[in-house]
């Protein structure tokens, strides 16, 4: 199957890589996870569902955190979790490893929290799993692409059969799509790779990474799929809600050229100026020539000249 090219994948990293965390992925991620969590947590682990000593408690736990979160209450979220996860249910185990790594409640850890959702995965928990999986995809380091395909794959082929799932395969989809469509731990298909993703929108957990990819997709036509702007356009949407500062670009574009939906200048500004204030290389240059113009915003050249510095310090200036 066709590769997308290399000099694709820079541009759309340079800078800004839509791999990384940001603080409005890694919330959107941690809620998703959480909810997971407690589907997974009520099916019960099989490795431990004949040792659990109080599975209502821990459900009432997870529950109880969840709602927390919800309410802003961190302190108490985090609280909770640890009460869950020392009652010794694999999933809870994995929900504190997420409050750890999101700083939930608690200085953000990342190392300690790979190492409890690695101890958590060693227990037989499938959140743990969806998660190091996930998160190695990101990485430069084939070894990780690799481990990270062989995480996935499984939990994509065979999820567990209760209600959560449509969650655990549709999570697994997106990770698989990113993977397949850039070679990432595994033979390059973007056809494959565009249907995993289509999957995982369709089963309603697409991440704001696999959004990005959805639009990039319709925009130019990948893996078979004919442009279709209006489709490009929503899927920019929910992934530049979801923090990714190269969709944010896009999404301005779009509103700026009329691409998918009506032109709007003010809005265009709008997300082309988070792109650029979020360090996206061509949200910068975007930003220059809407000030020096007077597009969406009163003209204004001295902060023009000052974003266009910033591009041309990158090599980006057009």
């Amino acid at each position: 199957a066709r590769r997308i090219g290399v000099g694709e994948l820079a541009r759309i990293r340079a800078g800004h890589s839509v791999f990384a965390s940001r603080p409005a992925v890694l919330a959107e991620r941690l809620l998703a996870l959480l909810s997971l969590l407690l589907v997974l947590a009520c099916a019960g682990s099989p490795r431990h569902e004949a040792r659990q000593k109080a599975p209502s408690e821990t459900d009432r736990l997870m529950e109880e955190a969840f709602a927390a979160v919800e309410a802003n209450d961190a302190p108490r979220a985090f609280a909770l979790m640890k009460q869950a996860a020392d009652l010794g249910e694999p999933e809870a185990l994995a929900g504190l490893a997420s409050f750890i790594e999101g700083g939930v409640g608690t200085p953000a850890d990342p190392e300690r929290a790979l190492d409890l959702f690695e101890e958590a995965l060693r227990q037989g928990s499938v959140a743990a799993g969806l998660n190091i999986g996930l998160r190695l995809i990101g990485s430069d380091a084939e070894t990780d692409q690799v481990r990270a395909v062989g995480l996935l794959e499984p939990l994509y082929a065979s999820p567990p059969q209760d209600q959560g799932r449509d969650g655990v395969k549709g999570a697994a989809a997106g990770g698989l799509g990113i993977a397949y469509l850039f070679g990432r731990g595994v033979r390059a298909d973007v056809e494959r790779g565009v249907a995993l993703l289509l999957e995982s929108d369709r089963l309603g957990v697409a991440s704001p990474q696999g959004h990005f990819f959805l639009g990039r997709t319709f925009e130019n036509g990948w893996g078979g799929e004919r442009p279709d702007a209006a489709k490009a356009y929503q899927h920019y949407a929910k992934a530049a809600e979801g923090g990714i500062p190269a969709a944010q670009w896009s999404l301005g574009m779009a509103l700026l050229n009329g691409e998918g939906v009506k032109r709007d200048e003010q809005a265009a500004y709008h997300w082309v100026r988070r792109a650029a204030e979020a360090g996206d290389p061509e949200g910068e240059i975007s930003l220059a020539v809407m000030l020096a113009l007077g597009q969406g915003v009163p003209e204004n050249d001295s902060e023009a000249r000052e974003w266009y510095a910033r591009g041309v310090a990158r090599n980006l200036a057009h």
